[in-house]
């Protein structure tokens, strides 16, 4: 859902190379995003219909993702949405056969890499913050565990009826992963006014402050679970 409201949000709303001289609307862009996304899986399922090897594979998956990227990136696009859809269309076009649980294979294995580069451009961007900065982040993580228990308390009404759930079951879902970080450098990467540095710099020290406090969390909520009647 983030991902594909942020792709919209900025589909819309963002600064794209070629303004209203060029294009009288700005839905074009979101249809842009959609249709190359969906171009790139097409190209990707192609090259793999024949038999692939390991490596041709992780060549193709690269180039893709490499062009598609530097496609969204060139144009002021969300390059996590293009993604997305180039990734969604590859799922459904693939038969169950095919080199779609090879590609998950791949992508699961690099996952911990991946993590690993989010935080260190992360890193690079986040500046030791303010007192406004940091006062703002705390209200941010607030708004965002007052969500998280709200909803997950009226979610699991139902469920508590047959069994024990601890109403603050939502705190244990405090953590955001690394999602979020991807979000907000795909939003720098875009941005280049000075508000986008301040909000980059809430944005990262909520997540850092939420990362502190969530394994206490869980813990906490999975303790409270087992000693319920």
């Amino acid at each position: 859902v983030g991902v594909v409201a942020f792709g919209i949000a900025l589909s819309l709303a963002g600064a794209q190379p070629y303004g209203p001289d060029h294009f009288p609307l700005t839905l074009q862009w979101l249809v842009i995003s959609v249709c190359f996304g969906a171009l790139m899986a097409w190209v990707f399922v192609s090259l793999t219909i024949t038999r692939t090897s390991q490596a041709e594979l992780v060549v193709y998956l690269l180039g893709v993702i490499a062009l598609s990227s530097g496609f969204a990136f060139g144009l002021g696009l969300s390059v996590l949405f293009v993604n997305f859809i180039c990734g969604v269309t590859v799922a459904n076009l693939a038969t169950v056969r095919s080199i779609r649980g090879r590609v998950m294979g791949i992508m699961e294995r690099g996952e911990y890499f991946l993590y690993l580069l989010l935080l260190v451009i992360a890193g690079a961007y986040w500046q030791l913050p303010s007192r406004k900065i940091l006062a703002t982040a705390l209200l941010f993580m607030a708004a965002r565990l007052i969500g998280k228990t709200l909803g997950a308390f009226l979610g699991t009404r139902r469920l508590a009826r047959q069994h024990s759930i601890p109403p603050l079951v939502g705190l244990g879902l405090a953590s955001q992963a690394g999602m979020a970080v991807a979000i907000i450098i795909d939003y720098r990467l875009v941005a280049h006014d000075p508000m986008a540095e301040i909000v980059v710099g809430i944005a990262i020290t909520a997540v850092l402050l939420t990362e502190v406090l969530a394994p206490w969390f869980a813990l906490r909520i999975a303790r409270s679970a087992a000693e319920a009647p």
